[in-house]
């Protein structure tokens, strides 16, 4: 007989928070990533208490995770639906890391402006 391995919530944030931390990061920086104290963290990867579906759904998002990975779900780490950055993805968002926050917005409204759009009507 095989046995089958449970993955819960707890597992896998238990291991996020500590691939963070050995990344060089702290718990504390974590929690600030995710917008929690760090009490919460420690509760979460303990199971002592456990997220609600909304900021399950929000830390998946945050750390680029697919929320039912999270769950404990045996799919791929990593969200289908992301796309890796190309080089030119890279290029412009170095770009616009020094420019205010209103030519940010006229950035964001010509990028809006050429999503609505298909390549035949630029």
């Amino acid at each position: 007989m095989t046995k089958v391995k449970i993955t819960t919530f707890t597992d896998r944030f238990s291991k996020l928070v500590s691939d963070y931390v050995d990344g060089g990061g702290t718990q504390q920086e974590f929690a600030k990533l995710l917008g929690v104290s760090r009490q919460t963290i420690g509760a979460w990867a303990n199971g002592d208490r456990s997220p609600k579906q909304p900021t399950v759904e929000f830390i998946a998002d945050k750390l680029d995770v697919d929320v039912a990975w999270l769950y404990g779900f045996d799919v791929e780490k990593k969200p289908a639906h992301r796309q890796e950055p190309t080089p030119k993805h890279r290029i412009l968002f170095d770009r616009t890391k020094e420019l205010t926050d209103k030519q940010m917005d006229i950035v964001i409204g010509v990028v809006d402006g050429l999503l609505e759009k298909d390549d035949d009507n630029i």
